[in-house]
């Protein structure tokens, strides 16, 4: 029984440290959004799920799409 409340535990650290770090990577990009966009370019302020999906958005257009196995060039 022991081992499933250590489960459990280390599941919900787990989530609340994921929770974390998501705020802090979104966090600066709507402040830095917030405060530069809608004075510049008049364009519109964003709210954190906003920012987020933004960002999620930019993850797939453009994360480096390169496989991890490595082709030898032969000369």
């Amino acid at each position: 029984m022991e081992k499933f409340f250590d489960a459990i535990s280390s599941i919900i650290a787990s989530l609340i440290t994921a929770a974390i770090v998501i705020f802090l990577l979104t966090w600066p990009v709507q402040y830095l959004w917030n405060s530069l966009i809608p004075e510049l370019f008049h364009g519109p302020t964003l709210t954190f799920w906003q920012t987020l999906g933004l960002m999620l958005l930019s993850d797939v257009f453009f994360k480096n799409k390169t496989s991890s196995t490595k082709k030898e060039k032969e000369d």
